[in-house]
């Protein structure tokens, strides 16, 4: 912005000097691209209308630099705004551009919304950087995000900087995030399917493995929720646990997606299997590293909890240890899928009198979704008439899964 000094009378007139950002200097360095003037008028209103000129000259001033250029500069600009990580996944994305011989030449000033629009559509969207193809394996919606997030990161930084004076990807639209309702095996298989689970849990007899199982069954939630699960979130007098907080690949601690959280009800077999657990544990918390925190599930013996992708990874080593898998054609059985057969087992045990709107209302609030209409679109359950119900759905499930073993 145009500055003004001190206005000082003098000779019946009002001095001042006016410093800006002067055109004629713009390939200059930042710090040499100012000129000053001295401005003499009759009154204190004169002189602020010629500031207001200068004003208007600096709005009209681009500071030319490349796309590849002022790439390096806002890398290292931002390292002490942004973490590492993400500043380094931008950088990835932002890269592509370069590889790609798209930008890497062009002053910023010159790049348009539908520039950047046509080469998002037409190429980055549609290429998959793993060299797969893309007609069977499309650009993932967080692919496109991420995108989107490191171009908007850069543009905003060069308006600030006066490269650019409007950012182009305020005027696109932001990817959309299409769900796909999951599709589980056919109904047949679950019975059999989980009966083997169940009986490899207790084959292993790997407590803490099965109280996550368990757990992630007769809850349905989000694996971040089981993970930043504390034992001060247990209320074992009503039997409910509450989910009011996430815990993120980068183990920080943050609000649920339904950032009020919500109470899950359990059954007195969980709540008994938590006693249990938690009564084996306690040895294990004056080893704690971090004493304001007590996780249920502790991944080490100085009480940290799990990553995200170590409970992933645990998961699909228990099912490759015991040969448990889907049928062709329904891919991998995820630990989230858990989620959706949690829903489902609701859908099967619910009195029906009950109705679809209220019962989806009911499982939306079990499920920590924001809408229910969320559920009603990738879930389409039942539920009971109660979440205490809820509870002894899995409780009733578990031992019909018990009395078809012993009657092995």
């Amino acid at each position: 912005m145009a500055s003004m000094s001190k206005a000082v009378l003098k000779n019946g007139l009002w001095r001042a000097k006016i410093s800006y950002r002067d055109p004629k200097k713009r390939n200059l360095e930042r710090k040499d691209q100012r000129s000053h003037i001295w401005i003499e008028k009759r009154t204190k209103e004169e002189l602020e209308k010629e500031k207001s000129k200068y004003e208007a000259i600096e709005k009209n001033v681009i500071i030319l630099g490349t796309f590849g250029d002022l790439l390096d500069k806002w890398y290292k600009e931002r390292l002490n705004h942004n973490k590492p990580k993400t500043l380094n996944e931008y950088r990835k994305y932002l890269n592509y551009f370069i590889e790609d011989e798209q930008l890497e030449n062009v002053y910023v000033s010159e790049i348009k919304h539908t520039d950047i629009n046509s080469y998002l559509n037409d190429y980055a969207y549609e290429v998959r950087r793993d060299g797969k193809d893309s007609r069977e394996f499309p650009v993932s919606w967080s692919t496109k995000n991420q995108y989107f997030s490191a171009l908007g990161s850069f543009f905003s930084w060069c308006k600030q900087n006066e490269y650019i004076q409007e950012n182009p990807i305020k005027k696109l639209e932001k990817p959309k995030r299409h769900f796909v309702a999951k599709e589980l095996p056919p109904q047949e298989t679950w019975e059999p399917m989980w009966g083997k689970i169940f009986e490899a849990l207790d084959e292993e007899n790997k407590e803490e493995l099965t109280v996550l199982v368990h757990l992630a069954l007769e809850m349905g939630s989000r694996q971040g929720e089981l993970t930043a699960l504390e034992w001060r979130h247990v209320n074992f007098e009503k039997n409910e646990i509450i989910i009011n907080q996430n815990l993120y690949e980068n183990k920080e601690l943050g609000t649920t997606k339904k950032s009020k959280g919500h109470i899950v009800s359990i059954s007195n077999s969980m709540a008994d299997e938590l006693k249990r657990f938690k009564n084996n544990q306690s040895k294990l918390i004056e080893n704690r590293v971090d004493k304001s925190h007590n996780y249920i599930l502790k991944a080490d013996n100085q009480g940290k909890p799990y990553r995200n992708s170590s409970i992933y990874k645990k998961w699909r080593r228990f099912l490759g240890r015991h040969s448990i898998e889907y049928p062709e054609g329904y891919g991998n059985f995820k630990f989230h899928d858990i989620r959706h057969y949690s829903a489902s087992f609701l859908f099967q045990n619910i009195d029906e009198s009950e109705g679809l709107t209220m019962a989806t209302e009911r499982i939306s609030k079990r499920l920590g979704h924001s809408s229910a209409d969320f559920t009603r679109r990738y879930y389409i359950y039942y539920v009971p008439k109660d979440d205490k119900a809820s509870a002894n759905v899995f409780e009733n499930f578990r031992k019909n899964i018990a009395k078809s073993k012993d009657s092995e």
